[in-house]
C-alpha cells in the first residue's frame, strides 16, 4: 500500500483484542504508547538471550511526534470534559434498546463491568504470533514488562521491525484467558474505531513529517 500510496506517513491499526485486569475492563480501548523504556508494542515471542536474561527484540516503529502529541492532546481532554466517542453508542442505544441490552453485563463471563462508561488506556501492547487463551500465560507475560502491560494481541506482530510508523488501538472484547469468545467483539470493534476517529480530529496532516519522530 505504502508503495502506491505515498502520501500515507503513518498507519492506525484498529482492531480487537485481549485486555489486561484488573484496569482494563470489557468495551475499553487501549492506545499504544511508548512507556517504561519501550516504543508502545512489543513482541512477546521474539528476542534473543543475553547474559542478563531474555531480551525481546521486536518493537513497531515509533510513530511521529505529531501523532503521539495528538495522543497526549487526547488523554488531556478525555480527564477535563470526557470522551465523546461513546455518543454514537447512546444514539443507538436509545433507538435501539434491544441492540444495546446484550452489552449492559456479562453473564456469560461471570465477570461483572465496574460501569458502562467506556475508558480509554494509554500504554504498552504486547504482540505475538499465536492467540493467547491462558491466564496464566497472560499473568506471566504481565509479569515480564513490570505490570505495564495493558492489551495482549498478535496482528501488530507482522509490522514489528518494518519502518513504516502505526499507532495500534485494541478495542477489549476478551482477557486472553479460556473464556475468550465473540459476544464482545462487534462492540469492541465499533468502540476501537471511534475513539481512532476521535483522534484524528487531533491531527493536522501537516503537522505529521516523515523525517521527525522516527527511532
Amino acid at each position: 500500500m505504502t508503495n502506491s500510496l505515498k502520501s500515507i506517513k503513518v498507519g492506525l491499526m484498529v482492531r480487537i483484542w485481549g485486555g489486561v485486569q484488573p484496569k482494563v475492563r470489557l468495551s475499553d480501548v487501549v492506545f499504544s504508547q511508548p512507556i517504561a523504556g519501550h516504543p508502545g508494542v512489543v513482541q512477546w515471542d521474539m528476542g534473543k538471550m543475553q547474559s542478563g536474561g531474555y531480551e525481546r527484540t521486536g518493537a513497531l516503529n515509533r510513530p511521529p511526534n505529531a501523532v503521539l502529541t495528538a495522543i497526549d492532546q487526547l488523554k488531556n481532554e478525555n480527564k477535563i470534559i470526557g470522551s465523546k466517542a461513546d455518543e454514537p453508542w447512546d444514539k443507538t442505544a436509545r433507538k435501539h434498546p434491544h441492540l444495546a441490552s446484550k452489552y449492559i453485563r456479562c453473564d456469560f463471563l461471570k465477570v461483572a463491568l465496574l460501569d458502562t462508561e467506556t475508558q480509554i488506556y494509554y500504554g504498552l501492547i504486547a504482540s505475538g504470533n499465536r492467540v493467547i487463551k491462558d491466564a496464566k500465560f497472560r499473568n506471566a507475560l504481565v509479569k515480564d514488562f513490570s505490570g505495564k502491560l495493558r492489551c495482549i494481541e498478535m496482528e501488530a506482530a507482522g509490522q514489528i521491525n518494518e519502518e513504516f510508523p502505526c499507532i495500534v488501538i485494541r478495542g477489549i472484547c476478551d482477557y486472553a484467558d479460556a473464556a475468550k469468545n465473540k459476544e464482545w467483539q462487534e462492540y469492541a470493534a465499533a468502540t476501537a474505531a471511534a475513539f481512532a476517529k476521535e483522534l484524528l480530529g487531533y491531527v493536522q496532516p501537516s503537522d505529521v513529517d516523515t523525517g521527525k519522530g522516527y527511532t
